[in-house]
Parts: structure tokens; C-alpha cells; sequence
């Protein structure tokens, strides 16, 4: 941004000291012809000073170090505690200072100064474009999420009109940026087809670190939606492309992003029941992870995501390793303690399972995770003293906020504690409704499960590698 004003202003001081040299140049040596030399002099390094001057105030197109950073914000401020005419340009010029040094606060007051400091201009002139989509970029980091879009919309808005009426001008920011940030806001706001729409139509446009996180994000959505598992393995795959060919741009994040995108896919392989691939990809990144302090968190969430996947490929040993590792480190971790509670059920122990979900109840009575293993060993475990069908309908009573009265897990929780209390035609009935609500991959689970009540047949619980080969072989 260049003020134009001042520079003008500058060149012509500068004309008129030549205007004023001219006659001199004709007229005798004499005391007054020295003194309006002088004046010329004075006039024309003024001019200079002023044109350079006015230059000073463009920040250079630089990476700027921390300290390089914060000494031009002190030399701004210094600025601004003097200068008047050039407020707007300084202020803005410091906020984009401290985007870089991620003092978001700051960052949106100055943009708000500056924006008042000027009259709107029509369509948005190029600072006022940035002005706005830098502010909204502050305001999502902040999670001021209904202003941020606000701005983020002016500065798509804003940057159609300049380059409708400026076909051939560049703009210092791309409107897909500015897309790519608003999609966070959307989905803070939990309006998930317009956070997809924006990401859809930005992507395309992006480059480097931008397009990363964006497919981050359309993936996130996509495997929230749960219907679009496949989608988001793709667009999860295409972000470990992405990282892989962009190594000179995310060198410093490159593990992390490949950590947290296998993590991701190995969920959502788990999700769909390919537990054999989950184990694969949780291998793959907590090979890669071991070697790095910094992901201590992320690899203890994917030993326990493995553990349960190895449980499901009948590897309760293996999934066994890795809940201990994560509870030698993190002795009270609930997650964990439940994974053992699981580890046990497997090993047909069933009683230690069930003192190890009581002890995390106490400990946290909503842990949804819990109550629900809970109930199943309530109606299936192979110890007649520890079922009570009047409890596990208890616990059905009180899963039933979390999840919803007619979600298939508490109908068919339901339909097995009526299957132990030997009323076998409530069983079928739950049962049959728990089929019509459940996904796709478990209805071969819940078909036969009310065909077992139907023989009234109470239920059982049964290792769960041997459902997933029901399941495989159904398929």
C-alpha cells in the first residue's frame, strides 16, 4: 500500500523548487540571489525527504524474523505517536505484523482503526480487502466466529467488485483464502454444507499449506457426516499426497500433519469396519510417531484407537501392550481403563471387566464409552451374577439423552436386558427397531440378534473378532 497523497504532495514541492531555481539562473550574483539559492536548496530536499519519506511506510514483501518483526512494530508505534496524515497505512502495516506474530488481539484493534480511519471505498480498494480478511483470519483464532464471517464475506464480496472493475490488477488476497477461512466459521456454527460448499469451491485454487489444512477440514466434515466415510478416506489420502510433494512449504509440520491425517484414516477404517487396514495405518504412524517428543498426546490417542481395532481382529494380547504402555504413562486415563475393561471381556473375565467399568463410573457416571460396555455385560456377560436386565434398562434410560431415545445402540441395549428378563416378545420388538435404525454395517448383527430373541434365545456376548468375521462374511 503506497500513500499516493503524500508522494504526490512530495513530487510537487519538488516541481515547484524548480519552478523557483529558473529566473536565478539568469539573473546577477548578488546577496539576494544567494539567499533565494539557499531557499531552492531547502525546498528541493525537503521535496526528497518527503518522497522518500512517504515510501518508508510500505512494509517490504519480506519473511519477517520474531525480531525483525517486533522491532518494526516499535518503530511503528514510535510512528504513530507523531505522524497523523498516514495513520490508516501505519496502523494496517502493524496489524499485518502482528498476524505474522500471532497476536491476534492486537492485530484486530489496529485493523479496526484503520478501517475507520478511511472513507469505504466502493467495491474495496486492495488494503481494505486485506484489512478484512486479515481481521477475520484474527477473529477465527480467537473463535469470534460471527465476526469473523462478517469480514470474510466483505473481503470476497469486496474482491469480486475491484477485480470486475480491475480485470488486470492483482489483489493481495485471493477470495479462495478468504473461503478457506470462512468454512472454519461455518463449521464452528454447525452449518456443515455451507463450511463443504466454500472448501469445495476453494480447494481447487489453493496452493501449499492452504490447501492442506482445507482438505483437512472438508475430510473432518465429510467424516462427521458419517455417510461419506469413503470421501473422506479419499480426501484424507489426497492431504498425505498433498504433504508429500509440498515438503519445501510444510517441512517443520510434515509429521504432525501425516500423524494426525493416518490417525484420522485409521478411525474412520475402524468406523467402517475394515479393521484390519485401521491396525495397518495405526502401525504406520506410531512407528513414526515414537521418534518425535512432541506428539506424545497424539500417540498415545492412537495406541488406544489400535488397541481396540487389534480387539476387533482378535489380537486382545496386542491391544492388551498398548493399553498398558498408555496407562504406565497415564494412570488415570478413563479412555484406557475402559479399553482394559474390553481386553478382559475377551478373555472371558468377565467379572474384572465389570469392576473396571464400575471403578470408571464412580469416577466419571456419564462416560459414555463406560455405560455402554457396561450394559452390554449387564445383558450378555457369561456370569449369571453379574446380569441384571433391570439395570442394563436403567442404563438404556440414561444413554438415552446422549445418543436419543431411538438410536439403534439403545434399542437394541433395550431389547436384550427385555431378552433377560425373559420377555421375549418386547426383545423382538426393540430388536426389530433397532435393525430399521441401525447403519449399514450393523444390520447383519442386529438381523440376527432379533432372529435369535424370536427363538427366544437371550443374548450372549461373543468375542468381537467373531462378529467382525460374521460380519466380513455377510458381506
Amino acid at each position: 500500500m503506497i500513500n499516493v497523497r503524500r508522494r504526490q504532495l512530495s513530487l510537487v514541492i519538488i516541481a515547484l523548487s524548480f519552478l523557483w531555481l529558473s529566473p536565478l539562473l539568469y539573473r546577477p550574483w548578488n546577496r539576494s540571489r544567494l539567499v533565494d539559492v539557499c531557499g531552492f536548496v531547502i525546498m528541493l530536499s525537503y521535496g526528497i525527504f518527503r518522497f522518500i519519506a512517504s515510501g518508508l511506510y510500505r512494509p517490504l514483501k519480506k519473511n519477517w524474523t520474531p525480531q525483525e518483526a517486533s522491532d518494526r512494530i516499535k518503530a511503528l508505534t514510535q510512528m504513530l505517536a507523531f505522524e497523523s496524515d498516514d495513520r490508516a497505512e501505519l496502523l494496517h502495516q502493524r496489524a499485518m505484523l502482528q498476524i505474522s506474530q500471532q497476536e491476534w488481539e492486537a492485530a484486530v484493534e489496529d485493523f479496526t482503526e484503520a478501517l475507520k480511519s478511511v472513507p469505504e471505498t466502493p467495491g474495496g480498494a486492495p488494503w481494505q480487502i486485506e484489512a478484512y480478511h486479515y481481521r477475520g483470519t484474527a477473529l477465527v483464532r480467537l473463535e469470534r466466529f460471527k465476526e469473523a464471517m462478517q469480514d470474510l464475506t466483505l473481503a470476497i464480496v469486496f474482491n469480486a467488485t475491484y477485480k470486475a472493475v480491475y480485470p488486470s490488477r492483482r489483489v493481495p488476497v485471493e477470495p479462495a483464502e478468504s473461503m478457506a477461512e470462512r468454512a472454519d466459521c461455518y463449521l464452528a456454527e454447525g452449518d456443515y454444507e455451507r463450511a463443504e460448499s466454500d472448501l469445495r469451491s476453494a480447494i481447487p485454487l489453493l496452493e501449499g499449506e492452504y490447501r492442506v489444512n482445507s482438505l483437512m477440514l472438508l475430510a473432518t466434515i465429510l467424516e462427521r457426516k458419517q455417510s461419506q466415510w469413503q470421501e473422506a478416506l479419499e480426501q484424507y489420502d489426497l492431504v498425505l499426497q498433498q504433504v508429500s510433494t509440498s515438503a519445501n512449504i510444510l517441512s517443520a509440520d510434515n509429521l504432525m500433519v501425516t500423524a494426525s491425517t493416518q490417525v484420522a484414516r485409521g478411525r474412520i477404517l475402524s468406523a467402517m469396519h475394515r479393521f484390519d487396514e485401521a491396525v495397518a495405518a495405526f502401525d504406520d504412524v506410531i512407528s513414526a510417531m515414537s521418534a518425535a517428543e512432541d506428539l506424545d498426546e497424539d500417540l498415545k490417542n492412537a495406541r488406544l484407537m489400535r488397541a481396540e481395532a487389534l480387539l476387533h481382529c482378535g489380537e486382545p494380547s496386542k491391544a492388551a501392550l498398548d493399553v498398558e504402555l498408555v496407562l504406565a504413562a497415564s494412570p488415570g486415563d478413563l479412555h484406557a481403563r475402559v479399553l482394559r475393561a474390553l481386553v478382559a471381556a475377551e478373555n472371558q473375565q468377565f467379572k474384572l471387566a465389570v469392576d473396571e467399568l464400575q471403578e470408571v463410573l464412580k469416577r466419571e457416571p456419564d462416560n459414555l464409552h463406560a455405560l455402554r460396555n457396561y450394559a452390554v455385560l449387564l445383558t450378555g456377560a457369561h456370569d449369571d451374577s453379574l446380569r441384571d436386565g433391570n439395570r442394563a434398562l436403567d442404563i438404556a434410560e440414561k444413554l438415552g439423552p446422549q445418543l436419543g431415545i431411538d438410536h439403534w445402540f439403545v434399542l437394541s441395549i433395550q431389547a436384550a436386558a427385555h431378552a433377560e428378563l425373559g420377555d421375549f416378545q418386547k426383545a423382538v420388538e426393540f430388536a426389530a427397531r433397532s435393525l430399521e435404525a441401525a447403519p449399514e454395517e450393523q444390520k447383519a448383527s442386529r438381523t440376527r440378534r432379533r432372529d435369535q430373541f424370536r427363538q427366544h434365545r437371550p443374548f450372549r456376548c461373543e468375542p468381537l473378532a467373531a462378529n467382525h468375521q460374521q460380519a466380513k462374511r455377510s458381506q
